[in-house]
């Protein structure tokens, strides 16, 4: 868990996106991954 959640965060982080956690109802931890849309090829992000 804990080498997992460093590789998954650095993993994250270096495509731009974020992960965090969020409680899970009933009990548990949910880890949530964002990451930015994709863009066409040379075109800007909006």
């Amino acid at each position: 868990m804990g080498l997992g959640l460093a590789l998954s965060r650095g993993l994250a982080e270096a495509m731009g996106g974020s992960i965090t956690p969020e409680t899970t109802p009933g009990g548990g931890l949910t880890m949530v991954l964002r990451l930015p849309a994709a863009t066409e090829p040379g075109r800007p992000p909006e």
